[in-house]
C-alpha cells in the first residue's frame, strides 16, 4: 500500500523554550514516512543549537528574519514530500496526527483533498487543557463545505494536511502579512476544494503571552482587514450553498466577528445587513423574537435586564440588538463585573435590579440556581433565553 512522504515544516523565531518538544513530537509520529524540516527565521536565542543537536534526524535551514510567511514559503520550496503539514514551534503533534489524516485520505483514493481535525488547547497561564469538538456545533456537511471552516476559524494551520499541488494552484503565503498569512492562505486553498474533517483531536495548541497574536502590533488591523476581504469575497452562489440566503450569511458572520472581537469586520457586516434586503425567513425570525419579548412587556414592565454577563449573555445582547430591542442592563453574580460596561450596556448587581418594572432574561445555560435566586428575590417577570436565539448551525 502506498505511503506518500509527508513533510512536517516547523518555522521558528526565538523559540528555544518550546522547540525541542515540537521537534520530538514530529519525530515520534507513528506514520513512518515523514521528513521534519525546521526553518530558523533569524533567531537570536539558542534555536540553532537545538536544531543542530538533532543531526541528520531533521533537515535544518537558517534564513534572515522575515516573518512566519517567509519561513513557511522556504520550507515549502525545500520539502520533498507529497504532503505538507505545518507545526508551530510552540505546539505539539500527537503520535497519530499524520497517520490518522493519511488514512482518511486513503479512503478517498489519495486525492488532493485537504484534511483537518479537532485539537486540544493548553492555556499556559492556568495549565488547563480544553478540547474542541466542532462537530457538536456544526453539521459535518458544513465542516466539509468550501470556505465555511475558514470563515469560522475552524481550519487551524497545524491541524491541516495539504497536498503540495495546492500551493502550486494558489501560490505562496502572502509575505506582507505578519499574523494573518495563514487565514489568507486557507481561504484560497479551501475555496472550491474537497476537504475531509477528522473528529479526533490530533494536536495540542499552546496559548501563551509570547505568541505573535499578542505581541505583534498589526494583529488586530490584519485580522479586520482579512476578515472584511473574505466576507466580501464570498460569492452569491457560495452564500446560497453554505448559508441559504444573504441575511443568514450576514447574521452568522456578525455573530462570529462579535464573539471574537473583530470589531471592524463586525461593523462592516452590520452595515451590509442593514443596507441589504432582508430575506423572508430571517425577517420572520426577527418578528418572532420581537413578539416573544413584547408579550412580556407593558406600561409597567418596560425595562429588560440580561442576567448573565458571560458569552451567552453577550450573544443574546447581539440577537436583541438585531431585533431592535433595547437592553437596559446586564446583571451577574460576579462582583468583578458590577459597574462595568459590556458593549455599552451597564452591568449591575442583582440587588440593584428594579424587579417591579424589569423583565429579566436569564442567559445562563445551567440556570436552576439563578432561577431559584430570582424567585427568592420575588422577581415576578423572568424568562429564559433558550428560545430566543435567532438561528444557528
Amino acid at each position: 500500500m502506498r505511503t506518500p512522504l509527508v513533510s512536517i515544516v516547523i518555522p521558528v523565531y526565538n523559540g528555544s523554550n518550546y522547540l525541542r518538544e515540537a521537534i520530538d513530537s514530529a519525530l515520534a509520529q507513528d506514520y513512518d514516512n515523514c521528513e521534519v524540516i525546521v526553518v530558523n527565521d533569524g533567531s537570536t536565542d539558542d534555536t540553532e543549537q537545538i536544531c543542530l543537536s538533532y543531526g541528520n534526524c531533521i533537515r535544518y535551514f537558517r534564513k534572515e528574519n522575515g516573518g512566519v510567511a517567509t519561513a513557511l514559503n522556504l520550507g515549502i520550496t525545500k520539502m520533498r514530500g507529497e504532503y505538507f503539514s505545518w507545526l508551530s514551534h510552540d505546539d505539539i503533534y500527537y503520535p497519530e496526527k499524520i497517520s490518522t489524516q493519511i488514512d482518511s485520505l486513503k479512503k478517498l483514493g489519495f486525492t488532493r483533498t485537504v484534511a483537518f481535525s479537532n485539537y486540544n488547547v493548553l492555556n499556559m497561564d492556568n495549565g488547563i487543557t480544553v478540547g474542541v469538538s466542532f462537530e457538536k456545533n456544526y453539521a459535518q456537511s458544513k465542516l466539509q463545505s468550501g470556505v465555511f471552516p475558514v470563515l469560522f476559524g475552524i481550519a487551524t494551520g497545524c491541524a491541516l494536511l495539504i497536498h503540495k499541488s495546492n500551493f502550486e494552484r494558489v501560490e505562496s503565503f502572502n509575505e506582507a502579512l505578519k499574523t494573518a498569512q495563514d487565514v489568507d492562505m486557507w481561504f484560497r486553498i479551501f475555496r472550491g476544494q474537497e476537504t475531509v474533517f477528522n473528529t479526533e483531536r490530533l494536536i495540542l495548541i499552546r496559548q501563551h503571552q509570547a505568541q505573535g497574536t499578542k505581541t505583534i502590533k498589526t494583529y488586530g488591523d490584519e485580522q479586520n482587514k482579512i476578515s472584511i476581504q473574505h466576507f466580501d469575497a464570498v460569492t452569491g452562489e457560495e452564500v446560497i450553498q453554505l448559508f441559504g440566503d444573504k441575511s443568514c450569511y450576514c447574521y452568522m458572520m456578525i455573530k462570529f466577528f462579535f464573539e471574537n472581537q473583530i470589531m471592524g469586520a463586525f461593523e462592516h457586516a452590520m452595515d451590509v445587513l442593514n443596507t441589504s434586503e432582508i430575506s423572508e425567513g430571517f425577517n420572520r425570525k426577527l418578528l418572532e423574537m420581537r413578539e416573544h419579548i413584547s408579550y412580556h412587556l407593558n406600561s409597567e414592565v418596560h425595562r429588560i435586564c440580561i442576567f448573565g454577563a458571560g458569552i451567552n449573555g453577550r450573544r443574546l445582547l447581539l440577537d436583541l440588538v438585531l431585533c431592535k430591542i433595547e437592553i437596559s442592563s446586564f446583571s451577574d453574580n460576579d462582583p468583578k463585573k458590577w459597574g462595568t460596561l459590556i458593549h455599552g450596556v451597564p452591568c449591575i448587581s442583582p440587588k440593584e435590579i428594579d424587579f417591579e418594572n424589569t423583565l429579566i432574561v436569564v442567559a445562563i445555560q445551567e440556570n436552576k440556581a439563578v432561577l431559584k435566586q430570582l424567585e427568592e428575590a420575588n422577581a415576578a417577570h423572568v424568562i429564559t433565553s433558550d428560545k430566543l436565539s435567532l438561528m444557528s448551525f
